[in-house]
């Protein structure tokens, strides 16, 4: 919904917060000109606390009428105008083009809407929470975010890399592992590990490229 500086200009996204979206859209290499943008609720004045802005949408965990006739108008005005890829900014655009919510979950995943079938959504946080964030290098999740939306926004397809975890890995899939992790060579490497308690190892996962993963239990001196 809109701030005070967007009340009174009648434009979306003019004040600090459309300031910041500024800046993410040329970190990817977009101008506001080639862009739509719009709100969910219009006309709403704004909110004085983030439990009022919560009410302006839910009541009682059911969207409010004004939060129901904004999705509806969004549906309205994107049914003769199929972007290649709609962005959500926020939980509530999240929740009204998808139905999920948890934005710092969702963000930057490439999703389906559910209020414009087949079009591809990527949301993102609110530009506006980067202004009460007080720690200024968490603007790369915008600027991580942004550059994927401008790849996507060439074409309208949804298209996901095809991914590989191997969790019940043979013994020489064990020890391709070991060498391959462990070469001094190696540029990238991620890792990840679950335990049962303080000295109770559950399995370790480790991965050097965004396509494939190996999970490994110590269910064998090998392992260890």
């Amino acid at each position: 919904s809109p701030g005070k500086e967007e009340l009174r200009r009648g434009e979306p996204f003019v004040g600090p917060a459309g300031r910041e979206l500024d800046n993410f859209l040329r970190s990817a290499g977009l101008r506001r000109e080639d862009i739509y943008i719009t709100n969910v609720i219009k006309d709403v004045n704004p909110p004085s606390d983030e439990k009022e802005k919560h009410a302006s949408f839910f009541d009682s965990d059911m969207p409010t009428k004004a939060y129901m006739d904004g999705i509806l108008g969004l549906a309205a005005e994107f049914r003769d105008w199929r972007p290649n890829v709609l962005v959500p900014l926020g939980n509530y655009a999240l929740w009204a083009l998808t139905q999920k919510s948890g934005i710092m979950k969702q963000r930057g995943s490439i999703l389906e809407s559910t209020l414009i079938r087949g079009c591809k959504t990527i949301p993102t946080i609110h530009p506006a929470w980067y202004l009460h964030a007080f720690a200024p290098e968490k603007k790369i999740l915008g600027n991580w975010d942004f550059q994927r939306i401008a790849a996507q926004s060439r074409f309208p397809e949804i298209l996901r890399k095809r991914r590989e975890f191997l969790v019940n890995p043979t013994k020489e899939d064990i020890d391709e592992a070991i060498a391959r992790f462990t070469d001094p060579s190696l540029v990238y490497l991620g890792a990840d590990s679950e335990w049962y308690g303080p000295d109770s190892l559950a399995y370790i996962a480790f991965s050097d490229n965004d396509e494939e993963a190996i999970c490994i239990t110590p269910d064998s001196m090998q392992a260890y």
